[in-house]
């Protein structure tokens, strides 16, 4: 399955929720992304099992039956064999009152996906600029040497078909990619994740969340 920024090709699961009045639903919170391959083209997604996490947010006053509810759809693609969309609804009822008792597999579940969601790591300076149909994302202060080095861009934005470039020297850290015929006239910041084959400072991540103005 996809990534919010599948790339070039394929299309990020979407939900769309059907909750009790009062309740609102977060965004999707997107574990960590993949590079991987749709057929022969490059793209950013999840191998295997994924658990999108969105938290909802509950108003004072709750009814005593609450049914929450959702229509989802997405696509699963695999290298060999043509892509698949799918759409499902689904639904959980609940009740309320002050004793519950937790599904310790699921909470297993949840707590592992917690985990694979993006760490901020402070007091680096980075910074994004525009050359021609590319743009350069800069990190200073890099004193180790980076293997695999990867931007994922949130926004569809790069031409994942051109392999990105990659330099380290003197401690500034520059990943060249090729832009798209999709960006936007009025993009004015460019947010992504920065993946290292190693891990991120003292982060124990192996990506560095990015928001530059442009």
């Amino acid at each position: 399955t996809y990534w919010k920024n599948p790339g070039m090709v394929g299309f990020a699961t979407q939900i769309t929720w059907d909750l009790p009045k009062g309740f609102k639903a977060g965004a999707i919170k997107w574990q960590v992304p993949e590079r991987s391959k749709m057929l022969k083209y490059n793209c950013h997604g999840y191998e295997g099992e994924t658990f999108l996490l969105a938290d909802i947010e509950v108003p004072n006053n709750v009814p005593d039956d609450i049914k929450i509810s959702a229509n989802i759809g997405g696509m699963s693609c695999s290298e060999k064999s043509c892509c698949s969309i799918g759409y499902a609804n689904t639904s959980v009822s609940l009740k309320a009152g002050p004793l519950f008792t937790l599904n310790k597999k699921n909470s297993l579940l949840i707590s592992g996906a917690r985990s694979r969601l993006p760490k901020l790591i402070k007091d680096w300076d980075v910074s994004i600029s525009k050359k021609d149909k590319s743009m350069i994302l800069s990190v200073k202060g890099i004193d180790l040497k980076r293997e695999d080095v990867y931007f994922f861009p949130d926004q569809n934005i790069y031409d994942t078909e051109v392999e990105q470039k990659v330099n380290i020297e003197n401690g500034l850290l520059t990943v060249e990619f090729k832009l798209n015929d999709f960006v936007p006239k009025d993009l004015k910041v460019v947010t992504g994740l920065l993946y290292s084959k190693r891990n991120w400072a003292d982060s124990g991540s192996k990506y560095l969340l990015v928001r530059c103005p442009l």
